[in-house]
Parts: C-alpha cells; structure tokens; sequence
C-alpha cells in the first residue's frame, strides 16, 4: 500500500481523541492546552481540514501532560 500522509495523520488523530476521552478530557480543551486554536478539532471532524503535523504533536505533548498528570494523583 503506497504512503498516504492524510491517512496517516487521520490516524494519529483518532488515536489522540482515544487519548483524550480515556483521560477525560475534551478536545478542545485540549487544544486551548496545547496552545492551539479549537477549529482544529472542528475542521478534522468535519473533514474539512487535517492538522499539520507540528499541530500533532503539540496535542501530544499536551495529552502526555494530562496523562502524567493524572497518574501522579
């Protein structure tokens, strides 16, 4: 199967929001985290738009953060 960078990044999305909803913590909310603007999540959901994967990777580290976070308590 050739590459496809949109499916890749898709894929690292769904995984973020699987992330997210077992630490409880909203999209958004990750996003105002992160430092990055909630239409991120708006457009990907809708199709419109995927993240770049900078973007990704500020969701990661945030999610990391909530993750580590809740484990320390």
């Amino acid at each position: 199967m050739p590459f496809n960078r949109d499916m890749d990044r898709s894929d690292l999305m769904a995984a973020l929001e699987k992330r997210a909803f077992d630490a409880r913590i909203g999209l958004h909310a990750l996003c105002k985290r992160a430092g990055i603007s909630g239409t991120v999540i708006t457009r990907w959901r809708d199709g419109t738009g995927l993240p770049s994967l900078p973007t990704i990777g500020k969701l990661e580290d945030a999610i990391a953060a909530v993750e580590n976070e809740k484990a320390a308590a």
